[in-house]
């Protein structure tokens, strides 16, 4: 009976051991696996990925204007990445005034084609290929070219969407310069009715030039 005694207690001892090695491996192996398939916590947490900019040169930093003040594109011309001007003329800028974002925005309101100031009011359109159905969010800066005595001091802004007019911005330029431009953030939820849609904005100030101003503009899938 001693014998059997001892051997049991041998068992018992073994059955400690791999207690003690099982306990190990939970701690030090099992654990990280359980962690991975989300059964326990684990210290990294994973990054929600940014949703897509649908809008092409949303910042209008192509093409390079700088260092000139700015530079004027007509209507039809095909300049402006991503975009179609309508209109009379818009017009680039880079250090006539201080941009939202980047180096470069655009006054909506540029010259006439002889060079002589006037109400020379432009636009700018983008094609976007869009979802029937799906709701998106447009964003963009809105601020006024400054300049004393160059046109109006409230600006205005129409903002389109598949050929409507969804917005009627208006801006006063009062207490803005051309370091201190105000901008303004503005925000626009919009339903596509078709594969491709069609963003615009135009200036619809009374006199000019100097219109509206506009910059970082963004399309995102809702």
């Amino acid at each position: 009976m001693a014998k059997i005694v001892r051997r049991s207690n041998e068992g018992g001892r073994i059955q400690r051991r791999v207690r003690v090695l099982f306990g190990l491996s939970l701690s030090c192996g099992v654990a990280l696996s359980l962690g991975a398939f989300g059964l326990i916590g684990t210290s990294s947490a994973s990054a929600t990925p940014a949703k897509t900019n649908l809008i092409t040169n949303g910042s209008f930093e192509s093409p390079t204007v700088c260092p000139a003040p700015f530079t004027t594109y007509f209507a039809r011309a095909t300049s402006i990445q991503g975009w179609t001007i309508g209109g009379v003329s818009v017009d680039v800028i880079c250090t006539a005034f201080a941009p939202e974002s980047g180096t470069q925005s655009v006054d909506l309101d540029g010259s006439l084609p002889d060079g002589s100031d006037g109400n020379a009011s432009g636009s700018l359109s983008q094609n976007v290929r869009t979802t029937p159905g799906h709701k998106y969010l447009l964003t963009w800066f809105m601020a006024g070219n400054p300049s004393q005595g160059c046109g109006p001091v409230t600006k205005v802004l129409h903002v389109f969407w598949g050929g409507k007019i969804k917005e009627t911005l208006t801006f006063n330029v009062s207490n803005d310069s051309d370091t201190s431009m105000g901008w303004v953030a503005k925000r626009l939820v919009v339903v596509a009715n078709a594969r491709t849609s069609v963003i615009k904005f135009a200036d619809a100030t009374a006199t000019g030039p100097c219109g509206a101003t506009l910059d970082n503009v963004s399309l995102i899938a809702k």
